[in-house]
């Protein structure tokens, strides 16, 4: 008893220390079973990242330099390039995935609920005839460009597998991997797919302060896509792909019905010129279309302009525009 007393009085130093001394407001009035579900949720809790998130997000905001962006300057577009350097490029991708060099991260943690579904999007029925959910039409695009790369380097196609990393979410971890299991993996040895799970944040104020659901129980939400960095970093899953050697990643999002899984032209193209980050997008199909666009602030820096909090870290990327 003495012994949890002090555990307790230490958790109650560390939130005052933190400036969240507020959860433990109604601590005397909780019955005995809320009092351990508050002290569960309190030592989750990690404060300085929690500080560190939000200063760095604030500082984002208060930097972004929308008025004075420019065009971005490192843009390639398929249109301006020639059927050499694009077979190049496409040769170059399909040898980075023969040899193992290449892994594909989809972003899966949403639930359909703005599609009318409480399942997650990648198990959605989008309408096509053959009623294909996006999970099955992104498996079978990778085993697709599997066969590519195995022909184009002349071993079997059970030779090349690009390990494929699928980031769900704790709404939707179970119910995708039910999905896949139900299907069979759409083909794809379950060998080479790595299921990982995003964290949850706290609420908190734009003060700061972390918010209470009820009196027993902080307030959450998951981390979204910018979660990536920790998850991959707490699963264990940074691990898997440097044991691998992957020296590139395709990451994208699985509500992108069209998107080129582990698409070997742009691959190349982005290894091609040594850059660390790479972000593919589509030109607008008007000028005032409503739709966010890369652009550099005036101090150089690569940003998304419907969003001011989002930039690049500074490392060397490139677009490619496909027109």
């Amino acid at each position: 008893m003495v012994e949890q007393q002090l555990s307790i009085e230490k958790l109650r130093n560390k939130c005052a220390s933190a400036g969240q001394q507020h959860l433990w407001s109604d601590w005397e009035e909780l019955k005995a079973e809320e009092q351990q579900e508050l002290l569960q949720d309190i030592q989750e809790l990690d404060f300085d990242f929690i500080r560190r998130a939000l200063q760095s997000s604030q500082a984002a905001v208060a930097s972004a330099d929308i008025p004075n962006s420019q065009p971005a300057q490192d843009v390639i577009t398929l249109q301006n390039a020639d059927d050499a350097q694009k077979a190049n490029w496409r040769q170059l991708g399909l040898q980075l995935i023969a040899q193992g060099k290449v892994g594909v991260l989809l972003l899966a943690g949403g639930q359909g609920t703005r599609l009318g579904s409480t399942l997650p999007k990648g198990c959605y029925d989008v309408g096509l005839p053959s009623h294909k959910s996006l999970f099955q039409l992104q498996a079978e695009r990778l085993l697709a460009v599997q066969r590519i790369a195995a022909a184009a380097a002349g071993k079997a196609a059970a030779e090349v597998q690009l390990p494929w990393f699928i980031m769900t979410s704790p709404f939707t971890h179970q119910d995708t991997l039910d999905h896949f299991e139900s299907h069979k993996y759409f083909g794809v040895d379950p060998q080479q797919i790595t299921f990982f799970q995003q964290g949850f944040l706290p609420c908190i104020t734009p003060q700061g302060k972390i918010i209470l659901e009820t009196a027993s129980k902080v307030a959450k939400a998951p981390d979204g896509n910018g979660g990536l960095y920790r998850a991959l970093q707490t699963s264990g899953t940074l691990d898997k792909m440097q044991a691998l050697g992957l020296e590139a990643l395709d990451v994208y999002c699985v509500d992108n019905i069209l998107a080129r899984v582990a698409d070997p032209e742009y691959l190349g193209c982005c290894y091609s010129r040594g850059g660390q980050l790479g972000a593919k997008v589509v030109a607008k199909a008007f000028p005032t279309e409503r739709v966010g666009v890369f652009a550099q602030d005036s101090r150089g820096r690569l940003q998304v302009s419907a969003y001011a909090g989002f930039r690049c870290c500074g490392c060397r990327s490139m677009l490619l525009v496909l027109q």
